[in-house]
């Protein structure tokens, strides 16, 4: 679970070239004041880019545990996801990271040597939501359960290995739930401490992505009672910022067959003054990204995963996966 930095920057210089420039007058793209005129679309696709769907690692084990000396291996694999609940409220998505650690241990207490294995399932969530300005991450929440087998008890031969054997079985016994309480509550404390960093590094890289404040200034600079308003559906999140009496804008019918990783609709007339400025910016930034993908590819192309599109009263910036396919793939590779 990482999203690139390069991306992000990437995706800011994108965002800004076609925010900036002149600055915009509020009123220019506005047809409707009862609705917003600026909507953004960011999907569930784009949220989990770059997370691999399957995290597999395994672990040494060796500690001290009942005064035996406890060595191993943990095997642990886990499945990311990340989840949209709709709402009409909010803007938030859950991710997830479920997953069962497997081990095979071996405990040492002269005479004594005692084989088992154990199994921990996991399932670790967090949700992640904008609260107005800011991308926000509330705690983690982990729920697990923990099982163990004994395989085997090594002991001496003969008299003395027997009565070795049977105080070994009674102090496993009395020890067993212990043990599988203490087995949980490290892995637990494990997988909590790396998806807590990782979701802490999502919401970082998500706010870089998404520079609401600097759009807000840009298409409002004088307006002090515009708000986010916000919404979820299943596939995307939704951030539309305009007067706090204003509803969010219902987009064309156009807008269920896009479906781009990332999408910026701005409402305004195709003639004015406003939509000139746009395009302007736009050439600026469609040839930022042919140099962006000339450097990766080492070839110079137009971009194709970049589109500036008119659909009736609406300009959409579209950025596709063929872009996102580039950055990710070729600035840092793929995680291990």
């Amino acid at each position: 679970m990482h999203v690139r930095s390069s991306c992000s920057t990437s995706i800011i210089t994108l965002v800004c070239l076609v925010t900036s420039g002149d600055r915009i007058r509020a009123e220019e793209p506005v047809n409707n004041p009862k609705q917003t005129s600026i909507v953004l679309r960011i999907s569930k696709d784009f949220i989990g880019q770059d997370r691999l769907p399957t995290i597999e690692k395994n672990s040494p084990i060796d500690l001290c545990l009942f005064g035996s000396h406890v060595t191993g291996t943990a095997h642990t694999v886990g499945q990311t996801s990340f989840t949209l609940e709709p709402s009409e409220t909010d803007a938030v998505f859950t991710a997830r990271f479920k997953g069962t650690t497997d081990s095979k241990q071996v405990a040492t207490h002269r005479p004594v040597v005692v084989r088992g294995s154990g199994k921990t399932d996991f399932d670790v969530w967090r949700a992640i939501r904008f609260d107005g300005v800011h991308f926000v991450a509330e705690p983690v929440t982990i729920d697990g359960r923990t099982s163990s087998t004994i395989e085997s008890v090594e002991t001496p031969p003969r008299l003395i290995g027997r009565v070795v054997r049977r105080v070994a079985l009674q102090r496993i016994d009395q020890t067993k739930s212990q043990g599988d309480a203490i087995t949980l509550r490290d892995v637990k404390a494990q997988v909590l401490s790396g998806f807590a960093s990782e979701t802490d590094r999502l919401v970082k890289q998500l706010n870089r992505l998404v520079p609401y404040e600097k759009m807000i200034a840009v298409f409002a600079p004088k307006a002090n009672d515009w708000t986010a308003h916000l919404r979820t559906t299943e596939q995307y999140l939704i951030i539309s910022p305009g007067p706090k009496d204003a509803a969010v804008a219902s987009l064309p019918e156009e807008a269920q067959q896009m479906q781009a990783p990332l999408e910026l609709w701005i409402r305004g007339e195709s003639d004015s003054e406003w939509a000139r400025q746009l395009i302007k910016n736009w050439s600026k930034a469609d040839h930022t990204l042919d140099q962006f993908r000339e450097g990766l590819t080492g070839k110079k192309q137009k971009t194709k995963g970049v589109t500036f599109t008119a659909v009736g009263d609406w300009w959409v910036v579209k950025v596709g996966d063929d872009v996102f396919d580039q950055w990710f793939d070729k600035i840092e590779g793929k995680p291990k």
